[in-house]
This record gives structure tokens, C-alpha cells and sequence, in this order.
């Protein structure tokens, strides 16, 4: 067959279990295949010719490849997929030559150029998931680090995972245990899914850090001047997508031995709690309300998990200079310095406070 020709056939011909698998990248030169592949859950495989002859199919996530067999006609392994790199518009099985009926395969003996997924990695893998850690120069992502240099295999988040995942694999060349996983806190339906991959993959989480938030409104002085959209947006941001991921983790919070909840917070929440003076009557009004708010929801979090072995609370990091773009303040200081305390309080001791605000490890209330 000539090379166009081959090249032509491929496009036709590439494997998936479903079509919540995209093409990332395709490269077919005289050298060998290579294709690489993402699962809904920013899980990236690479794989070579074995593609070519359509002798494998990806199973679960794109870290682990299985032999498949067809529901319909027992046929295993060869599964094919009809489109193009880009767009796949119908899937089928060779072995019955089918592009009709429901493509819906179950797992057989294990063949694979990759390792296999274990069920679960052992409890004593230690588990932390981190939103938020999409940049990095982020606190999110100095969190992420120092969680792994404590021996946890860190889970990095963000709505868009393609800019978690270089985060994350910066983190596995050092030499750690690492993961980019996409999560939008606005997503209900995305936060369980997110759940049930780590549920099949860990079984249990060690530490929850809601680090995502909203861009503070900082240029508004006053309550009166709010946004209204803004608030709603950081409400949903930093107070009910919190809240949800909670609910969706719990059964994988509770199944950790002690697991630990940290919501990052804001000094700014203490105009309202306190009456901080920050030089104006409301200094960021949107960001302000929400996390007094999240800082109410830490309190009352950590009411419920009364009588278990799981400890929340709210940590401000301080003036951290993440955002240079924004022109950082001078004394600002370093993420790394900043997450130290987030770090605290998810590897709080058994005796350890809960319902507090922190900073430091300091109580700021």
C-alpha cells in the first residue's frame, strides 16, 4: 500500500472505546505512528503501531490499554473507528463488520503496551486534590509541590486541564506522584464524574484544597457599587463549588483514615466578620461576601464532620504574588512562602483544630 494510502486508511481506521475520547495528536511519517490520546478526564496515552492493524482498544482511561470484546458478536480486540483524526462520526467491530448497533464492549484478559490501572492504589498512598492549579506561579501549584514532597500523590485541577497537565507533569519529572484531572466547580455533573475517577483509581482522599476563586473585583469600593454578576459568579466559585465538591468527595473523604479539608480564604472577609478597615466602606464587595461566606461554610462543615476523624478549615494565605500580570505589590510574597500554611493545615494532626481561620498557622479570628 503506498504511504498516502496508509496514511488515508488511518484516519478511518483509529481506535476508541467511546467518543469521549479525542484525537490530541497525529503523526504518521515514514519513522512510525504516533498517536496520543485524551480521555475526558485529561488522562493522556501515547501509542505507536500497534494502531496500524487495530489490534488494541483503550479501556477506561487513556493510561491503560485492554483487549475489548464485542456484546454482539464475541469478537475481541478489534475495534475500529470510522471518521477522521478529528471528528469520529460512527464506531463499529471488525469482527462483525457492524456500523449499526450499540458499540458497547466489555473488558477481557488484559493485553496491553502499558501497564494496567490497578483497582486501587494501597491506602497508604496518601491523596490530595487541589482546584485551581492552572498556573505556575499559582499557590495552587506550590501547594501541589509541597503536598508531593510529603509523599502525596497530588491531583492538580483546573476548568481548562490542558494548562494543569504541564503542572503536573513538570511535577512527575521531578521525580513525584502527579495528576491533572479537569474540574470546573460550576459542573455538578463534572464533579462526580471526577469523583468516580478517583474513587476507581484511589478508593480514598487524604486532603481536599479548594484553592479556586474568582478574580477578585478589587477596584470596587463599596458594596453600593457591586457588580451583581460578579457577586453570583464568585458565589458559585468560592462558596457553592466548594460546597458541591464536598458532597461529591465525601465518600472518598470519609474513606481516608483522617482525611483534611482546607478552604482558602481572604483577610478580606474580615471587613464584614470583624470590621476590618482596608480603606474603603466594602473593598471588593464580590470577593469580600464570598468568602465570608466560604468562611461561614467552613464553620458549619466542620460542625457536621463532628465525632469523625476529619478536620476543616480556612486558611489566608496573605499578599502572595501570583499575578504578575496584575503588577503584584512589591512586598508580596513568594507562593511557596504563602502555601506553607495551607500545607499546615492539611497535614493537621489528629488533635489538630477545625472551624477555624488561619493564617500561618495562626488563628486570625
Amino acid at each position: 500500500m503506498r504511504h498516502a494510502e496508509r496514511e488515508e486508511q488511518l484516519d478511518r481506521d483509529l481506535l476508541v472505546l467511546d467518543a469521549e475520547y479525542r484525537i490530541e495528536s497525529f503523526t504518521s511519517k515514514f519513522g512510525g505512528l504516533r498517536i496520543t490520546i485524551v480521555d475526558r478526564f485529561g488522562e493522556r496515552g501515547e501509542f505507536g503501531d500497534e494502531f496500524a492493524d487495530g489490534a488494541t482498544a483503550l479501556s477506561d482511561t487513556a493510561e491503560t490499554a485492554s483487549e475489548h470484546t464485542c456484546e454482539t458478536c464475541g469478537s475481541p480486540g478489534r475495534i475500529r473507528l470510522r471518521g477522521d483524526v478529528r471528528a469520529w462520526t460512527s464506531a463499529g467491530c471488525v469482527g462483525c463488520d457492524s456500523w449499526t448497533h450499540p458499540t458497547k464492549f466489555v473488558v477481557a484478559e488484559q493485553s496491553s503496551p502499558l501497564p494496567a490501572r490497578q483497582e486501587h492504589t494501597t491506602m497508604t498512598t496518601k491523596t490530595a486534590l487541589i482546584t485551581g492549579t492552572s498556573r505556575s506561579v499559582g499557590l495552587g501549584f506550590a501547594v501541589a509541590r509541597q503536598l508531593a514532597e510529603l509523599d502525596y500523590h497530588v491531583i492538580l485541577t483546573a476548568r481548562d486541564v490542558s494548562r494543569a497537565e504541564p503542572l503536573a507533569e513538570q511535577l512527575r519529572q521531578d521525580g513525584y506522584a502527579a495528576t491533572a484531572l479537569r474540574l470546573d466547580l460550576t459542573d455538578r455533573a463534572g464533579m462526580r464524574e471526577a469523583a468516580d475517577y478517583l474513587d476507581r483509581r484511589f478508593g480514598h482522599l487524604d486532603a481536599l484544597i479548594n484553592n479556586a476563586s474568582d478574580m477578585p473585583d478589587f477596584r470596587i469600593l463599596s458594596a453600593l457599587d457591586a457588580d451583581l454578576d460578579a457577586v453570583r459568579s464568585a458565589m458559585e466559585v468560592d462558596v457553592i463549588g466548594p460546597w458541591g465538591l464536598v458532597q461529591s468527595m465525601l465518600p472518598l473523604l470519609t474513606a481516608a483514615p483522617a482525611a483534611r479539608i482546607v478552604n482558602v480564604s481572604s483577610l478580606s472577609a474580615l471587613q464584614i466578620a470583624t470590621g476590618l478597615d482596608l480603606g474603603a466602606s466594602l473593598r471588593a464587595p464580590a470577593h469580600s461576601m464570598a468568602k465570608y461566606m466560604l468562611n461561614a461554610l467552613t464553620t458549619v462543615l466542620a460542625r457536621a464532620f463532628t465525632d469523625t476523624p476529619i478536620l476543616v478549615n480556612g486558611v489566608d494565605p496573605g499578599d502572595t504574588a501570583t499575578h504578575p500580570e496584575r503588577g503584584d505589590d512589591g512586598k508580596d510574597r513568594p507562593a511557596a512562602e504563602s502555601a506553607r500554611g495551607v500545607v499546615w493545615a492539611a497535614t493537621l494532626a489528629a488533635d489538630g483544630p477545625t472551624g477555624g481561620l488561619f493564617r500561618d498557622g495562626q488563628p486570625l479570628i
